[in-house]
């Protein structure tokens, strides 16, 4: 039993697990409510980017504090446990709603205010607590409220979607084009120490806000939009791994 432990140890993060059961559970309560084929389809929506947002929150712990090696390790299992644990109940809830008919999912979703605000305080709260004023970045926030802005209005006009579905959409969109623009920075600035640090900041930052847009958002898209909004979910996941990869491997040639 020890032995079968120590080899499942590294796997384990209960930081995560919580972050990512807590924070798709309590939304998904307060927004599609308790019938079982709503929760599970409000759980399957949500959990890839709350897991990709998990370890978006452990890469910026990671980057907040690297000097000090008693906080990186529990930081690097965030960041690589998250998304795992996210892909993990994924396929778990898809393979519970294998037999579910699309019909049993029709309706509107009303919210509960009080749920909502309960939930957006404790989210806040947990961003506080782990990152401090990390994950508030002005140059992101600029970038990303500007492009959300003109994107949503151009597709709104159109009327062809509902405001949910292109919420959730384009903030994807937007979060894919300020990451494409840091890591042209980057690429141009990865031997000036000075000017990496902001750069990532507003890679990791737009990566957070997709998340918590996506996440929020996603409740509420119809049910005939699902399949497409599990392909954004997707192309989300696969970007944020992205600019993992080419942050984190431009600090490596930085240190060497």
């Amino acid at each position: 039993m020890t032995e079968l432990w120590q080899i499942l140890a590294p796997w384990v993060d209960t930081s995560s697990a919580y972050v990512v059961a807590g924070g798709s559970v309590l939304p998904v309560l307060t927004t599609r409510g308790k019938q079982k084929s709503q929760f599970m389809e409000g759980l399957r929506r949500v959990v890839i980017p709350l897991g990709v947002l998990t370890s978006v929150v452990g890469a910026i712990m990671i980057l907040r504090d690297m000097s000090n090696p008693s906080t990186l390790w529990p930081a690097i299992q965030v960041m690589l446990l998250g998304t795992l644990y996210g892909c993990i109940a994924y396929g778990i809830v898809s393979f519970l709603m294998r037999k579910t008919r699309p019909e049993t999912l029709m309706g509107n979703v009303h919210a509960s205010l009080l749920g909502s605000t309960a939930v957006l305080v404790l989210g806040t709260g947990f961003l506080f607590s782990t990152m401090g004023l990390s994950w508030i970045d002005l140059s992101a926030i600029t970038l990303f409220g500007i492009g959300m802005v003109c994107l949503s209005f151009v597709r709104t006009a159109q009327k062809k979607e509902p405001l949910s579905y292109i919420l959730a959409s384009n903030s994807v969109i937007v979060g894919i084009l300020c990451i494409i623009y840091s890591l042209i920075q980057l690429s141009r600035f990865a031997t000036d120490p000075t000017a990496v640090g902001p750069i990532i900041a507003i890679a990791f930052c737009s990566s957070l806000y997709t998340g918590l847009f996506f996440t929020i958002s996603s409740l509420f898209v119809p049910v005939e939009f699902r399949a497409s909004l599990s392909r954004w979910s997707f192309v989300y996941l696969f970007v944020t791994l992205l600019c993992f990869g080419a942050t984190f491997g431009s600090i490596f040639y930085w240190f060497h």
